[in-house]
């Protein structure tokens, strides 16, 4: 049983108090009433801003930055890079969002020395979020729990620092894409946009836990070690767990190309694109720049 109390910093006067109850396996689902019932203390519902209306054909630029690891086992942070990267893949295609490229934002947290680092407070998240060009950014957490894991994320609008909308959702180490899936539908519904017009079930296929700690490893050994064997080693990984993970296959393909210049082994990389579905353009502009650098 966990028992909390809700104070006022001001005046210190307990605003409510909650309580959960749980066996010793269910950790997420004790965690999941408590938040509950803190937002129901705090009035969250009523105090959530709109979305703004958008004009037919009007996008809303989303940021999604990194989820911090507040499972007990630190081995997991690489994750960090790895969910942020199947929620895009999963966000961009639906119409109605602009989604910051994990590019730019890579750019943007290096060039203010933060890195993985969860922002300090609301005025540092809004400076971000300006520099990024976002309107809206998705910030959150993540926890696993033995083979549960649970996302918690809320939007919140740059310009104001006002929360949008919280959002929430539960899966197994097996399979991450089922919770991943579900919190990219709830963001959509948030900023009411449609659902995916492609084949984004296809872009990721089942992956688990471990091909995804194996990705987000290869993905921080590019990008901040420039250990390439290492990077290979743990892409190629990922690809034999979830063999129709787009991410994992482009950037493997990329590696291959622009790294080891093996450029057979990236071709087969973007064919194996190709397979998944139409409308796999960037991996054509690879296959016909071959020199393009990493």
């Amino acid at each position: 049983t966990v028992h909390l109390e809700v104070l006022e910093v001001a005046g210190g006067r307990i605003a409510g108090e909650a309580e959960a109850a749980g066996a010793a396996g269910e950790v997420l689902a004790v965690e999941a009433r408590l938040l509950d019932e803190v937002a129901r203390i705090l009035n969250l519902a009523e105090r959530k801003a709109a979305p703004a209306p958008r004009a037919p054909g009007q996008e809303t630029t989303l940021a999604v930055l990194y989820f911090q690891n507040l499972s007990p086992d630190a081995k997991l942070d690489p994750l960090q890079v790895g969910l942020t990267d199947m929620l895009i893949t999963h966000l961009q295609y639906r119409p109605g969002i602009a989604v910051v490229e994990r590019e730019e934002l890579n750019r943007i947290l290096n060039e203010l020395k933060l890195g993985l680092s969860p922002l300090a407070d609301e005025s540092q998240q809004a400076r971000v979020g300006r520099m990024l060009g976002a309107e809206v950014m998705l910030l959150g957490s993540f926890l696993v729990v033995g083979d549960s894991l649970r996302f918690d994320a809320h939007l919140v609008a740059t310009d104001t620092g006002l929360l949008l909308q919280a959002v929430s959702a539960q899966g197994t180490r097996d399979d991450m894409e089922v919770a991943v899936s579900s919190l990219a539908d709830q963001v959509g519904a948030a900023l009411a946009v449609g659902p995916s017009t492609s084949h984004e079930s296809k872009r990721l296929g089942k992956t688990s836990l471990e091909a995804a700690l194996h990705y987000s490893r290869g993905m921080l050994s590019l990008n901040t070690s420039g250990n390439y064997q290492e990077a290979l080693q743990e892409l190629e990984r990922c690809v034999y767990l979830a063999p129709e993970n787009e991410g994992a296959l482009l950037h493997l393909g990329l590696a291959y190309q622009n790294t080891v210049r093996d450029y057979e082994k990236a071709a087969q990389m973007f064919t194996r694109i190709l397979a998944l579905g139409p409308g796999e353009g960037l991996s054509l502009i690879h296959i016909s720049e071959p020199t393009r650098p990493y």
